[in-house]
């Protein structure tokens, strides 16, 4: 075999193109993958501010009781949601702790009377806020003094039946 046979044997050829492919589809399918990771990274910061994050604030409120009362409940006023029930913890002092996610074009004073309600007879408990008249308004992660548990329907007809009042 002379020189110029050995240089352009097809065989040869064909192992040393084998990898410079490979090698490129291997980089061309790591290109898409970090596309998709830098897509779905963007999707997210997307959606972490515009549900979770920078367009609305959270107030919390302490009750004596929120009997039946969900995370994810609506918060509204005169009927129109402003907001959401977010987390329900218990303080120490022995309340309910309600953090609500109000958004940003909404803005409580600090005399603000909230309340859970059902929505309806059998509706779903959502939380009332009433707004007040003073010219303070509530900021991020101020706590509303004035509140009203919800009522217990079941203890007053059970009392209305056995006439302890």
């Amino acid at each position: 075999m002379n020189y110029y046979d050995e240089v352009f044997d097809l065989e040869k050829l064909s192992v040393l193109r084998s990898p410079r492919k490979k090698s490129r589809t291997e980089i061309k399918v790591l290109m898409l993958v970090v596309l998709g990771l830098l897509c779905v990274g963007f999707v997210s910061v997307t959606l972490q501010n515009s549900v979770l994050g920078s367009n609305y604030y959270s107030v919390f409120a302490d009750f004596d009781a929120v009997d039946g009362l969900k995370e994810g409940a609506d918060v509204e006023i005169a009927g129109v949601p402003v907001g959401q029930v977010s987390n329900i913890s218990l303080v120490p002092e022995g309340l309910a702790r309600l953090e609500m996610r109000i958004r940003n074009d909404v803005k409580l004073s600090d005399d603000t009377i909230a309340s859970v309600t059902m929505r309806g007879i059998l509706g779903k408990k959502v939380v009332k806020l009433l707004p007040g008249g003073s010219p303070i308004l509530l900021t991020h992660k101020s706590v509303l003094r004035e509140t009203e548990s919800v009522i217990d329907l079941t203890g007053l007809i059970g009392n209305a039946i056995m006439g302890k009042f």
